[in-house]
């Protein structure tokens, strides 16, 4: 599955098919990052479906290994451009610390239902080699679309503004 929710499926004679929700996908790109000591700007991804019962893996990737960052969330979004950089999340409702590992990743995981509701992150990282120290990744604007289950309007969880992180699979899915 990629990053728009496409799933590619090969067949036995070599056939591609691309199955394609038919649900928008979990987040959209912002732009706005700050490249970090190498050059790059880290990038922010989403993959999955916050609809009822589903959950989304967000990832972010290009960052220098075992370096701090902080993830800046908000309900609104302004691009604030400083000496900082460009932050997308509007005063940022919750920052939350964390510290990538060996490949420069962290992974999140949000889980679907509770919608509707919209929240822009970015991730600020620390970066010795990065101009002013730091680097920024892309804003992304994660939404939930609105639940089509009658019942609760807030799934537990699901819409509080809290992400939840698992320990990294290693390339083979285990």
């Amino acid at each position: 599955q990629d990053a728009d929710g496409e799933i590619l499926v090969v067949d036995r004679g070599g056939e591609v098919f691309r199955i394609i929700p038919d649900v928008a996908p979990p987040a959209v790109d912002l732009g706005f990052g700050k490249p970090g000591g190498n050059g790059a700007i880290p990038e922010l991804s989403a993959c999955g479906l916050l609809t009822e019962g589903n959950e989304a893996v967000f990832r972010l990737s290009g960052a220098p290994p075992h370096a701090r960052a902080t993830l800046l969330v908000s309900n609104s979004s302004i691009v604030e451009t400083g000496h900082e950089g460009e932050i997308v999340p509007a005063r940022p409702r919750l920052s939350r610390k964390m510290t990538t590992d060996e490949s420069g990743e962290i992974e999140l995981v949000l889980p679907g239902g509770g919608g509707p509701r919209t929240l822009y992150v970015q991730f600020r990282i620390e970066d010795r080699r990065a101009e002013r120290r730091f680097s920024l990744s892309n804003a992304l604007r994660i939404s939930w679309p609105e639940s089509s289950e009658a019942g609760p309007r807030t799934a537990p969880g699901a819409t509080d503004g809290r992400f939840s992180s698992r320990p990294r699979r290693d390339r083979s899915g285990r």
